[in-house]
């Protein structure tokens, strides 16, 4: 182990210490943080929810409208391609 990494490993330490005491003498900030945290975790969650549920949502519509041309006896397309050209 070089000077310089012991070096660093103490002053990490020190740092460490001084992090603790200040949140020791203020347990509401602590908390306040961990509550912010929390309320931008779930921000993020509840946008990859709906992300996910308007995924779901258009592939049942796809689908659904496979099988109404399946009843109609008109060829199922591919999600996300037009039915029919148009011409240039």
């Amino acid at each position: 182990m070089g000077f310089f990494e012991r070096l660093s490993q103490v002053w990490k330490g020190f740092l460490g210490l001084w992090i603790s005491d200040i949140e020791n003498r203020n347990p509401e900030a602590v908390y306040e943080a961990a509550i912010d945290e929390r309320i931008k975790k779930h921000r993020e969650l509840k946008k990859a929810v709906s992300g996910i549920v308007y995924l779901r949502n258009k592939l049942q519509g796809h689908q659904r409208g496979a099988l109404v041309r399946r009843q109609r006896g008109r060829p199922a397309r591919r999600p996300g391609r037009p039915h029919r050209r148009r011409p240039r």
